[in-house]
């Protein structure tokens, strides 16, 4: 059964999200907007607000932001459909489900899901009632865990016997094919189906909203022919590339601190979890991916790592570094006492001295120039200038210029260099870093583009007037998406996020439904492109706002026909204006008579298509816009 699409429609259509958001959060008008105190991070400054127009909101802190649905399950922690039942209930509007008997009934990912839930149950009662599970549960009580730890992580032991799972569903079972697909299950050369995780304490993996979507294995005694940790493989519901261990736990404590502890492993998280110290995440053994490094910027932007204070720890610390810097984030690196990790530590000392091991953080630069420092590679003239190149590689993916002066300022106040030579160096990285993260699929070129430098990313002109034209879709019209689909084919919008979202208008409009900014937040499934979408739906001025004041005499359909003519002339003929000035730089270069004939050729023929826009884009009169 399921919510058909219409009533979730409906429901968005008929409810207020100020009225709904002001029930949990102080609002006060100001502008067009309503604003509160964000419930999602700490701040004293309200820079959490609502669009009563747009019936979406968004803060301007964290970035959180979303429909009224999104509001509903990050505030109360729900899932989707919960929040559509809530609201359906609040307005009196009667959900009939759509009938599935044609279908499955669950669809295979939910089972999963529940296959996974059935088997931490499963996992849960062997640690707490069986005999052999004993051992493992005095194990963890011997590293200082207690057993409501234990249990707010349902971590669980696997017996030893390498059948439990396939003789408890049954071998040719549907729930053992699935098991077997989510790695649950082994199969050996011969065929043999096994238990991957057998003899070993569980610690299943959660997905952010707290779902078990994966397992992690730990033996409990060494053993040279098994490794420590065994895991679930990926599969269709586990993507470890995009799981952070312990953010379902202490994403609110995160947000509320306003920064996020990473630590290497399950315990060193749990046992500070369990010191008060909620807002950690583990990377699990490995170093961040650039898509864990996205979700954690979700949360906060202020980043502490604390790993062992081994030389294998100090370097995974300087190795994540460059992950986090490519998603903005603030980065800081704790150092731990020789010989200690974070469940040692916490073991032996008390919350507040961790958090004053945390406070004592030094950025990225001071810790990695410290770490050289006590190797003693400073010291010789040549290796200390490879050196300072190698700091000033992670200062080069700063998008920040305030933060690479300052941090540039510093390192030239430490080796006594000036800045402009450092300056000088971090431009010629920069320039290597432009091929070495360039996209490995490039859009096709044009004639023009092939034969002239260009830029591989869209020009700010470009950004310009395609954000002209998201403004233009954000006023909800009906009318006015179907103008521009009409118009402006998804092909000439350069920029990817610009391009998802105006595919999902045009979408909503080829279905006829709703096409306001709160529709379409509820089909965004990326959370970048949602922080994107919803941060410039509710900035503080609109599009037609802007051409009020070229209009004030027509009435506001009217103007709003005036303004997407407008709006879409210019964007066409920026494109034009573009291979213009690319032909003017061939021109310039060009000595063949032939090939300046052939250019000449071109530009006119571009000057003419100008001509042709700006007559057929003039007034209202020469093109109706209507479906």
């Amino acid at each position: 059964m399921r919510i058909p699409q219409a009533t979730i429609q409906q429901i968005l259509s008929s409810v207020n999200i100020v009225d709904v958001v002001s029930q949990y959060v102080p609002l006060r008008v100001k502008g067009k907007n309503h604003w509160g105190v964000c419930p999602f991070h700490s701040e004293k400054t309200p820079s959490f607000s609502v669009s009563e127009d747009k019936q979406i909101f968004h803060c301007f802190g964290c970035h959180a932001g979303g429909n009224v649905y999104k509001f509903l399950m990050d505030y109360k922690k729900i899932s989707y459909v919960e929040a559509v039942q809530e609201l359906a209930q609040l307005l009196g509007i009667h959900i009939s489900y759509e009938d599935q008997t044609d279908q499955k009934e669950i669809s295979e990912l939910e089972e999963l899901y529940e296959l996974n839930e059935e088997v931490i149950k499963l996992y849960n009662t062997e640690l707490y009632e069986s005999t052999a599970g004993k051992t493992a549960f005095d194990y963890l009580l011997n590293r200082g865990l207690k057993q409501a730890t234990l249990r707010a992580f349902q971590i669980g032991y696997a017996p030893a016997n390498r059948m439990f799972l396939s003789d408890f569903f049954g071998a040719n079972s549907r729930k053992a094919s699935l098991a077997l697909k989510i790695g649950l299950l082994g199969k050996n050369d011969q065929g043999r189906v096994y238990d991957r995780f057998s003899g070993r304490i569980i610690f299943p993996i959660f997905s952010t909203n707290g779902r078990v979507v994966a397992f992690a294995g730990r033996i409990i005694e060494k053993s040279e022919y098994a490794g420590k940790y065994v895991n679930s493989p990926e599969s269709s519901i586990y993507s470890k590339g995009k799981i952070l261990y312990g953010l379902s736990h202490g994403k609110d404590d995160i947000r509320k601190t306003g920064n996020a502890i990473v630590v290497e492993g399950y315990l060193d998280l749990i046992s500070l979890y369990q010191n008060g110290i909620k807002n950690v995440i583990a990377v699990s053994g490995t170093a961040l991916t650039e898509g864990q490094a996205m979700l954690l910027s979700r949360y906060t932007k202020d980043v502490t790592l604390l790993f062992d204070a081994d030389e294998a720890g100090v370097k995974a610390s300087m190795r994540n570094v460059d992950v986090l810097l490519r998603q903005g984030m603030n980065i800081r690196v704790a150092s731990l006492p020789s010989g200690e990790d974070p469940d040692s530590f916490i073991q032996k000392n008390t919350p507040a001295d961790f958090l004053h091991l945390i406070n004592q953080a030094q950025n990225f630069l001071e810790f990695q120039t410290i770490y050289y420092d006590k190797k003693g590679d400073l010291r010789d003239p040549l290796k200390s200038a490879d050196i300072i190149r190698e700091l000033l590689r992670p200062v080069a993916l700063l998008d920040d210029p305030l933060k690479q002066s300052r941090l540039l300022s510093s390192l030239a106040e430490r080796f006594k260099l000036s800045q402009q030579l450092l300056e000088d160096e971090l431009y010629k990285i920069q320039r290597k870093n432009q091929d070495l993260y360039k996209p490995a699929v490039e859009p096709p070129k044009s004639r023009v583009q092939s034969e002239t430098p260009a830029s591989k990313a869209p020009s700010a002109q470009r950004m310009k007037f395609e954000r002209f034209i998201l403004k233009a879709l954000l006023e909800g019209e009906f009318e006015i998406v179907g103008f521009i689909k009409k118009n402006i084919e998804l092909s000439e919008i350069e920029d990817s996020q610009n391009k998802k979202i105006i595919e999902i208008f045009y979408s909503l409009h080829d279905q006829e439904l709703d096409v306001t900014p709160g529709a379409v937040v509820d089909l965004l499934q990326d959370q970048n492109l949602l922080e994107y979408f919803t941060g410039l739906a509710i900035e503080p001025y609109t599009v037609s706002e802007e051409w009020e004041k070229q209009y004030p005499s027509l009435e506001r359909n009217l103007r709003l026909q005036q303004m997407v003519l407008d709006i879409v002339k210019r964007f066409k003929i920026s494109r034009i204006q573009e291979e213009l000035k690319q032909l003017q730089h061939s021109l310039g270069t060009e000595t063949s008579p032939e090939k300046q004939s052939v250019l000449l050729g071109e530009y006119k023929e571009l000057r003419d298509t100008i001509k042709i826009i700006e007559s057929k884009y003039k007034t209202i009169d020469n093109e109706e816009i209507e479906e």
